[in-house]
């Protein structure tokens, strides 16, 4: 249930938390590199996790939820351009992280590479943008992952894998994606 409670709040969460496109982030995304995005990949997908250590109530005992949760969503645009949020919350904290920028999808290989071109950090609502250097993984750096996507009971599940190394048909050891 505090699952389903967390994911929930998550999805509000990167609802609300919008970014307006600066100029220069609209000149930055015009001359990343990017491809088309296939249409199985278009839109929304995120992944949520309300965290395994629970939070309790010290004078009853009583659990009030998940003491950490983290969400991560990939936003594609048909043309190539999106973002990549990152939400990270705690009894304490919350934290905003927004990426944009330009997508690459090489459907032979199943390969997403994300190349950042600007974005915002947001702690405990106050909000700013991003530096040159806090720009993930590095100004004008690239983000690499493999995909696949499945079909599982009628919903549609993108898998991100991480390591290259492990067998094509090796999605046991990856993340798992919700299309919203």
């Amino acid at each position: 249930m505090t699952k389903y409670l967390f994911a929930a709040i998550a999805m509000t969460a990167i609802a609300l938390t919008s970014c307006k496109k600066s100029k220069s982030q609209q000149q930055n995304n015009s001359t990343a590199p990017r491809t088309e995005v296939p249409a199985e990949l278009q839109g929304n997908w995120i992944w949520a996790d309300g965290g395994s250590t629970g939070l309790f109530d010290p004078n009853t005992g009583v659990y009030q939820g998940p003491a950490i949760g983290m969400a991560q969503k990939f936003s594609l645009n048909a043309n190539g351009t999106g973002s990549v949020f990152y939400y990270i919350g705690s009894e304490t904290d919350k934290y905003n992280i927004y990426h944009e920028g330009t997508y690459e999808i090489d459907v032979t290989k199943k390969q997403i590479s994300f190349h950042t071109t600007g974005g915002f950090y947001q702690k405990n609502g106050t909000k700013r943008n991003l530096n040159a250097d806090e720009l993930y993984p590095s100004p004008n750096g690239t983000e690499q992952f493999f995909y696949k996507v499945m079909n599982l009971d009628g919903k549609i599940y993108l898998y991100k894998k991480d390591d290259p190394t492990r067998a094509d048909d090796d999605y046991m050891h990856t993340t798992r994606f919700s299309k919203l």
